[in-house]
Order: C-alpha cells, then sequence, then structure tokens
C-alpha cells in the first residue's frame, strides 16, 4: 500500500467529489484547492492529466481538514447573505463583496467593479494581507508588554509593601508598647490594601491571558488561510479576521485605559515621629491608582491592495465660490508660500519661508504691513485676535507674537524640525520630525500626543472634537481624538503629497494636495472624499490653507508661483 493509500486510511469521512457524479463512494486521498473537491488516487491522477489543472494546489485531505478544525468556513461566506448568489465582484465605492443582484438593488450607480477572482489571484501576497498579519503581531506584542507591566507593579507593590513595613519596625522601635496595637492595626490595614490591588492585578491578568489566547486563535486562522484555502477563501475569510482583530483591539484599548498603577505609599503623624504624646492611629496608608504607563503599538493601518477608483469630481455638500485671486509678494522673487490664516480684521497673513517675516495684505493684494521674526518661518496658527504662532522648520522651535507691537511673547524649543502648527482652546499643537504630534502649554512643557517616530513633515488641525494631521512622507491623512487615539486614516495612494488642513463646522476634513494640485474634502468618520478644486482653480502646488467659519471664507496659497485664492464657502 503506498503512503497515499496509508494517508486515506486515517482520513475522515471525505469522499471522492467527482466518484461522487458515479455514484462511487471512494475516500479522497487529495484536496484540490482551486476546484473545492477531493479526489481520490484515481481522479488524483485524472486531475494532473488536466491541462486546465497544472497550476492547481492539491494538498493531503488531512492538511484540509486539518484547516477545517482552525478556520470556521461558516463565518466565510462565498455566497452573498441576502440572495445566495456567488460573491463575485468586488464594490471598491463600499468596500465589500457582491453578487450580481447586489449591483442592480444597491450599486446601480457604483463604478468599476472588480472580479474576486482578480483581487484574490494576489490577495496573500498583498500590503493589505501582511498588515493583518501585522496587526495581530502587534496586538499579540501589547498583550505581552501589559502582562509584563502588570507583573512588574506586582513586584514594585511587593518591595513597596517590604520597604514600608521596614520603616514602620524602625519607627515602631522608638515608641513604647502602646504602639504595638497601632502598628498591627495598621499592618492590617496594609495586607488589605495591597490584597486588593494585587486582586485587581491578577483580575487583568486573567482578562488580558484571554485577549491573548483570541489571538493566537486569529493567527493560526489566519496562518491556514494562508495556506490552505482557495484564494477566494482565503480573501473573504481575512476579511473577516480583520472584523475580528478591530474588535479585539479596540476592546483591548478600552480595557487598558480602565487598568490603573498601583502605588503603596505610607505618612505617619508627627506626633508619633516626635515621641512626645500617643495618638489612636500610627498613620495611613494611601493607595495611588496611577495611569499605566503602557505604550499600545499599532502597525499602520493600510487600504488593501486592490486598485480602488480615484476620487472623482463631483457634487458635494461643501460649495466654494471663488471671491479673488491674490498676488502675494508681487514685487518678491523665488516664491515659497508655506502657509497663510485669515486674520479677524479681515487681512491675509503669509508666512514666506524665504524672508525673516510675515506680511499681510488686504483683499486687493496690497501689502498692508511686514512682521520682523526671528527666523525663517514655516507654518502660522492663531492664537486669539492678536496673538500667533508660529513654527521654523529646522530651528525646533516655536514662538508666540503679539501682531499689535510686533513683540515676541513666548519662545518654546521643541528640539526638533517642526512643521505644521495650529491652535484650539488654548491648546498649541505642532508637527515635529521623528516625534509626531505634540502638545504645548504656556510654561513650554512640550508633550508627545501621538506618536511617530517616522513623521517627516505635515500640516495639522483640531476641532473640539477631534485632531487631523497630514503626513507628506507617508502620503496619509490621520484623524484622532483630543487624547490621541486613532479614529481613521487614508493612505492616498493617487494623492501623493498631502499639504494644509482643516475641520469646518461639520466635521468634514479639508486637504490640499502639491501633487495633484488639488483641494479634497473627507467626510467626518473618512469613509468617502471628494475633490473640490483642481487645477483649473489656479491651484499649483498648494501648501497653505486656512478655514475661516464665522466669514465663510477659505484661502489657500501655491507654495512658488505667488498666487492665493480665497473662496466663499456655503
Amino acid at each position: 500500500m503506498d503512503e497515499e493509500n496509508k494517508r486515506s486510511n486515517i482520513s475522515p469521512d471525505i469522499r471522492c467529489s467527482p466518484c461522487l457524479f458515479e455514484a462511487k463512494t471512494n475516500h479522497a486521498i487529495r484536496w484540490c484547492i482551486e476546484c473545492q473537491e477531493g479526489l481520490c488516487k484515481e481522479c488524483l491522477d485524472n486531475h494532473r492529466a488536466l491541462v486546465s489543472a497544472k497550476k492547481h494546489t492539491v494538498i493531503p485531505i488531512q492538511e484540509y481538514v486539518l484547516t477545517l478544525t482552525h478556520v470556521s468556513t461558516s463565518e466565510v461566506n462565498t455566497n452573498c447573505a441576502d440572495h445566495g448568489r456567488k460573491l463575485e465582484l468586488f464594490c471598491p465605492a463600499h468596500d465589500e463583496p457582491v453578487c450580481t443582484i447586489c449591483i442592480s438593488e444597491k450599486h446601480r450607480h457604483c463604478e468599476n467593479f472588480i472580479p474576486v477572482k482578480e483581487i484574490a489571484e494576489r490577495w496573500k501576497s498583498s500590503e493589505a494581507f501582511h498588515d493583518i498579519q501585522s496587526s495581530l503581531a502587534d496586538t499579540n506584542y501589547n498583550i505581552e508588554n501589559i502582562t509584563s507591566t502588570c507583573l512588574e507593579n506586582k513586584t514594585a507593590l511587593t518591595l513597596d509593601k517590604a520597604s514600608k513595613q521596614q520603616d514602620m519596625k524602625a519607627l515602631r522601635r522608638k515608641v513604647n508598647e502602646y504602639l504595638d496595637r497601632l502598628e498591627i492595626k495598621m499592618l492590617q490595614n496594609m495586607e488589605e490594601r495591597y490584597k486588593d490591588c494585587i486582586k485587581e492585578i491578577d483580575s487583568s491578568l486573567t482578562e488580558i491571558e484571554q485577549y491573548k489566547i483570541d489571538i493566537i486563535k486569529l493567527d493560526r486562522e489566519i496562518d491556514y488561510m494562508k495556506n490552505l484555502t482557495s484564494k477566494e477563501t482565503c480573501f473573504l475569510g481575512t476579511r473577516n479576521v480583520e472584523n475580528k482583530i478591530v474588535k479585539l483591539k479596540r476592546n483591548l484599548g478600552n480595557r487598558t485605559e480602565d487598568m490603573k498603577k498601583y502605588e503603596l505609599s505610607v505618612s505617619f503623624d508627627l506626633i508619633f515621629e516626635s515621641l512626645r504624646t500617643m495618638t489612636k492611629t500610627l498613620g495611613t496608608v494611601q493607595l495611588n491608582k496611577l495611569p499605566m504607563a503602557i505604550e499600545m503599538r499599532d502597525f499602520k493601518k493600510r487600504q488593501a491592495q486592490i486598485p480602488i477608483p480615484r476620487p472623482r469630481s463631483t457634487r458635494s455638500n461643501t460649495l466654494l465660490h471663488q471671491k479673488q485671486e491674490i498676488a502675494v509678494l508681487p514685487n518678491v522673487e523665488n516664491h515659497l508660500v508655506t502657509g497663510c490664516i485669515i486674520l479677524p480684521n479681515d487681512l491675509y497673513l503669509f508666512v514666506h519661508r524665504n524672508g525673516n517675516y510675515l506680511v499681510t495684505q488686504d483683499s486687493t493684494g496690497k501689502v498692508n504691513t511686514t512682521v520682523s521674526i526671528s527666523g525663517s518661518p514655516y507654518d502660522v496658527a492663531l492664537l486669539g485676535d492678536t496673538h500667533v504662532v508660529i513654527s521654523y522648520g529646522s530651528l525646533a522651535y516655536i514662538e508666540i507674537v503679539d501682531l499689535s507691537n510686533d513683540k515676541l511673547i513666548k519662545r518654546m524649543p521643541v528640539n526638533a524640525h517642526c512643521s505644521g502648527v495650529c491652535c484650539n482652546q488654548g491648546i498649541i499643537y505642532t508637527a515635529v520630525r521623528q516625534k509626531g504630534i505634540c502638545t504645548l502649554s504656556m510654561n513650554a512643557n512640550v508633550k508627545i500626543l501621538i506618536r511617530c517616530i517616522t513623521f517627516d513633515v505635515g500640516y495639522v488641525a483640531a476641532s473640539k472634537e477631534k485632531l487631523v494631521y497630514t503626513d507628506s512622507k507617508h502620503r496619509s491623512v490621520h484623524c484622532h481624538d483630543l487624547l490621541g487615539v486613532e479614529l481613521w486614516n487614508i493612505m492616498l495612494n493617487d494623492m501623493q503629497c498631502p499639504r494644509g488642513v482643516q475641520i469646518d463646522i461639520k466635521g468634514n476634513i479639508l486637504f490640499c494636495d502639491s501633487k495633484s494640485n488639488s483641494l479634497t474634502r473627507v467626510l467626518p468618520d473618512g469613509t468617502d472624499r471628494q475633490i473640490l478644486l483642481e487645477t483649473s482653480s489656479g491651484l499649483k502646488e498648494p501648501f497653505g490653507l486656512h478655514l475661516d467659519e464665522s466669514r465663510k471664507d477659505l484661502l489657500i496659497c501655491n507654495l512658488s508661483d505667488g498666487r492665493a485664492f480665497s473662496f466663499n464657502v456655503k
């Protein structure tokens, strides 16, 4: 008996599919991933002889059965849940697979459908597939990191406990027997607090361990899909796994936010230290619950490597009517205008990187004032009615200047190249190279809100609810809440260099792109984007962007041709 027949003896009851058509019940010894059929010895030889099946992947039936134990095929729907038809096409606009009936019912206005087979052909080698695996690895890393931090906290608590006990015993020796009862009482109090802490940490560890088990299961499921399932099943299955990962990461993030770092501290009454009188308590045991200093690693989410149609200029809820074109510094050569704002007095202020000054101009383009500053500026933002915040690029500092008297109010070093800057509710946000997005306060404290060590240059905007920044190096737009938690991001495969960014009153994001010469609007949830302005509107390497909601005015400036444009927003 050859090896294949030996394996068939221990195979589960999976029959040869071609034989079943002839009313035979031969056991399958191999499984064809492309045909999704079991094959006996005779049919396997016939299958290999077919020219059309030369490139098919055939695996031992035991491996196929093993795949079934790790991959829940019931959750991988190859047929439409609504119509029962096979999911043959993929709709880029809605980011979902569809059947032919779905197209006529729900996707009549969609275009550029892609065959699922075409996507599946390259899915396992696509960046999106690897992103899912990387996301799994990151989540597993985060679980290990949280576990390690909790165990360290347990060790530190134990050491704290021992240290404080020694303090108590040292003080205990200075007093009379009356203090023995108080010491015992306080030790019991500490023990109770300590046990409560350990109990809470152990509870957290139990929950984290479950997350780890879930990640291991998903990791195995991904591996088996990658190696042992059909391309269609792999594509559809990994998308389902990706949703599970997103949910798991969200739950893990929420759980991490609720976790506290416990510390024990003891304070003694001064009256006991003086040993002059007695009291009813030796001291107090304090339990400090501090936020866990855990940095959650998160692989940058990327769109699946599917040829999604480029955004088209379509009608949107944001309407722009050009008011005028402005000649920025008409008497200056070699323009390099990287930022602009609309001042409360209706003047326009422009940042010129080739000079150590800011320029204000009126609506006709007439130069109103020139504000001398300390170096070559990069971007500018309003801070109140008369103050502006200026970033200085490679000079690595931020300045606050009073425009009413050209007085320097404060200089704040950030210790790295700083590009885009904005202000919201008294907080200054700036984009800092190899750090990410940082916040600054008036006492010059710099804190990293969104850490990204690969960050280079970009612009930033903030509202009462969220913060948005562009990453020119990675051609992406990112949206976070004000605590730094990422809500969504867009990888711009066709818009090569996003620059200035703003948030309108409805929460839409507007950003300009210096490569495609366009202004794009993104919906608040990041699900859709539309081009509002293009080269035909005069855009040529647009950099600076500012939206004045009170006046419904939008100002956008080109980098090097000395032109800026104002638009009325409706």
